[in-house]
């Protein structure tokens, strides 16, 4: 079976401050086993320097895979463990210093977690998400001659809660 979701989420470790955003979710479903691919484009924040004027405007976007396994069915209610990946994409245009310059950055993080859904009707279902996140790197982003900005947490948290279309 296949299904195509769409969920509100939120990340608290990547951004300088816990972020919402969107994600949409295309899912491939032999069995018990779950392979989905996802995108997220997060709500863009701002970030400046205590006392000073100069910071940057951090934007995110995140795409991933996650392999899951449906270890518990009962009635419409499913609960699977998960296991990926994610690749972090982060914009983030300085302001407010003597030079300004675009800092770029990208990370993957593994993830680990947990999938709840419940079907609604044949072709409906509700579904929510929440997992660690272990960056493999952690750029740190830095106003030139001022100091530390932001940098990504050590182990983040992420979760989503939305519906899904099931097909076939």
């Amino acid at each position: 079976a296949l299904a195509i979701g769409a969920s509100v989420a939120g990340d608290a470790s990547s951004l300088p401050a816990a972020a919402a955003g969107g994600s949409l979710t295309l899912a491939w479903t032999p069995g018990r086993l779950r392979v989905e691919v996802d995108a997220r484009l997060w709500a863009s924040q701002s970030q400046t320097l205590p006392g000073a004027n100069a910071g940057a405007r951090f934007s995110m976007t995140s795409v991933g895979g996650r392999g899951c396994w449906a270890a518990l069915r009962a009635g419409g209610l499913e609960l699977s463990p998960c296991a990926g990946a994610d690749v972090h994409i982060l914009s983030a245009p300085g302001y407010g210093a003597d030079t300004n310059f675009p800092a770029d950055g990208a990370w993957t993080a593994l993830t680990g977690g947990g999938l709840a859904r419940f079907e609604l009707t044949s072709w409906l279902a509700l579904r929510g998400r929440a997992e660690a996140a272990l960056p493999l790197a952690r750029p740190t982003f830095v106003v030139l001659n001022e100091g530390p900005l932001h940098k990504p947490a050590l182990i983040g948290a992420a979760g989503s809660f939305g519906i899904e279309v099931l097909f076939l």
